[in-house]
């Protein structure tokens, strides 16, 4: 690690006084508003800490809340071990480290007071997924702490409210006013709602939590990067390439790759819409209505159509497809790529020197990543035509894939591309490598999704009658690249309602013909975002 100036202060004129009230950020050396004294604004925290406990439910869930204080005593190690090999005074030697796990599931977040008090909610359990999702959460929040965001949002707060005058109050006077300012400065209002930290306090923490998680023994690729990270990242690699390589490259002909990137980008946001074929894909279970327009999307192109205003994209995306960009990866022609872990199994047949890391996808700055949801009986699935010659044979092949060695045999053939079903086979396959992290992401981050389907099979009528609006969702995204389109929002919002229009005409269609089937079979208001649906949920509908 390099040696990083923690704390130095310098005069700074603020709001006619002159003070001795500059600070600077460890790691990034960003200077701070800073008026008032570290140690009594710890005090202060740990007062209002103690009220939170009275006040609020915890949770009586001893192994989580014993994992969430061993992974903190692990930051604690590695947060002093940084700055011990960095020869800086350490920040945290004067904290009183303590850690709450509040029993509220509707809240998904967690916070860090100054002084090293520490609260997660039980909400944000399922999007951390296990002990890496947390670890990368309490890297974050406790970086809001180290960093001293509170004290200079504090700071911010009392110069606003007219307080400067009075520092005392910090203190002395325990006033709603104070408090408010107090319970704001680490992101949580007074009635415990989530407020949000400055997008710069936000990646400054991201940038810090990385790095002790880091020396704490966890692995940093597994965190999600936001989109300012991977835009950031892009025009460095671009920078550095010099027209020799660049930050990112896509198969841009191959006009699917576009709505991918988006229905998975815009899924991890938050649009908690379907996977697979037309009757599931961009549509909330929450509401039966396509997602096409929502904020989740609408980001996730804007993100696209940043990479090519920095210059960040491989010149020439739109002539080559998928497996032409995937294979000028290797010849270092760019530092990133959207696609699938498909290419795990290409790139060690036909580049097996290469070196190179995979990551989960995405967000948007200040967002928590939901999980991605595949949909029950919506996997890749065997089919035999009833005209087929084969059939004795191919009934002998549907039975062994069944099997243990069958299933052996497929997850050494197809690896994480498209894993095996039975556990005990993809244990017993030795995967390695990226191949093996691939699956365990595929554990941490994909959930069984609601099928409509499943739940009414009249519902494949309906995607028998589908036509695939024009133009696609996939030819919409392409043509904002291309600048063919250059309204955004409206081609979105256009988009989306032809999709509403075909599949309302596509049910209509299969009704005439008998089908029993409303939109109302797209809705499942018994579904948790956080949980599989299994045949159980189905049965409560």
């Amino acid at each position: 690690m390099n040696r990083r100036k923690f704390l130095s202060y310098v005069g700074c004129r603020c709001g006619g006084f002159i003070l001795n009230s500059c600070a600077t950020a460890p790691i990034t050396e960003r200077k701070q508003l800073s008026i008032i004294p570290e140690a009594k604004l710890n005090a202060q925290a740990a007062k209002i800490y103690e009220k939170v406990k009275k006040k609020e439910k915890l949770s009586k869930d001893t192994k989580t809340l014993n994992l969430i204080k061993n992974i903190g005593q692990k930051m604690e190690d590695s947060i002093s071990e940084y700055f011990y090999q960095s020869k800086l005074d350490d920040p945290t030697k004067y904290f009183d480290w303590e850690y709450i796990l509040i029993e509220n599931k509707k809240i998904r977040n967690a916070w860090c007071m100054p002084g090293g008090k520490v609260a997660f909610y039980t909400g944000i359990l399922p999007v951390c997924q296990g002990e890496q999702g947390i670890a990368v959460v309490m890297g974050h929040e406790i970086a809001h702490a180290i960093a001293n965001h509170g004290r200079e949002r504090m700071s911010q707060g009392m110069i606003t409210n007219g307080l400067l005058a009075s520092l005392s109050l910090v203190t002395q006077n325990r006033s709603a006013l104070t408090r408010e300012i107090l319970l704001q400065s680490v992101g949580v209002g007074t009635q415990m709602g989530i407020l949000k930290f400055s997008r710069k306090h936000e990646s400054e923490a991201d940038r810090m939590g990385l790095v002790f998680m880091a020396i704490a023994g966890y692995d940093p690729e597994a965190g999600r990067m936001t989109y300012s990270e991977i835009r950031d990242a892009a025009k460095k690699i671009t920078k550095n390439g010099n027209g020799q390589y660049y930050g990112w490259i896509i198969g841009g002909n191959q006009v699917n790759r576009w709505e991918d990137v988006v229905h998975t980008f815009g899924q991890v946001a938050g649009a908690h819409s379907g996977r697979g074929g037309y009757t599931n894909r961009h549509i909330s279970f929450k509401t039966g209505k396509f997602q096409i327009a929502s904020d989740q999307y609408m980001e996730a192109v804007e993100l696209l159509l940043q990479l090519k205003s920095d210059g960040s994209a491989f010149p020439g995306v739109m002539s080559m497809n998928a497996p032409q960009a995937r294979a000028l990866m290797p010849q270092g022609a760019a530092g990133m790529i959207f696609q699938g872990p498909w290419c795990i199994g290409v790139w060690a047949k036909d580049a097996p020197n290469w070196e190179y890391g995979i990551a989960s996808e995405p967000v948007p700055d200040g967002k928590e990543a939901q999980p991605l949801y595949i949909a029950e009986g919506g996997s890749n699935t065997f089919w035999l035509s009833k005209d087929s010659k084969m059939g004795p044979f191919a009934g002998d092949l549907m039975h062994f894939m069944g099997t243990e060695q069958g299933q052996i045999y497929w997850a050494q053939t197809v690896g994480a591309a498209d894993p095996a079903v039975n556990p005990t086979a993809v244990a017993k396959a030795g995967l390695t490598g990226q191949s093996a992290k691939a699956l365990s992401m595929f554990n941490e981050n994909l959930l069984v999704g609601p099928n409509p389907i499943v739940r009414n099979k009249d519902v494949g009528l309906v995607a028998a009658k589908t036509r695939i609006p024009d133009p696609s969702l996939a030819l919409v995204i392409q043509g904002l690249y291309t600048g063919q389109i250059k309204d955004v929002e409206k081609a979105l919002k256009d988009c989306n309602q032809r999709y509403e229009d075909e599949l309302d005409r596509a049910v209509e269609e299969a009704r005439a013909d008998g089908a029993n089937v409303t939109r109302d079979d797209w809705v499942f208001p018994n579904w948790d975002v956080y949980s599989n649906y299994g045949a159980e949920k189905y049965q409560e509908l």
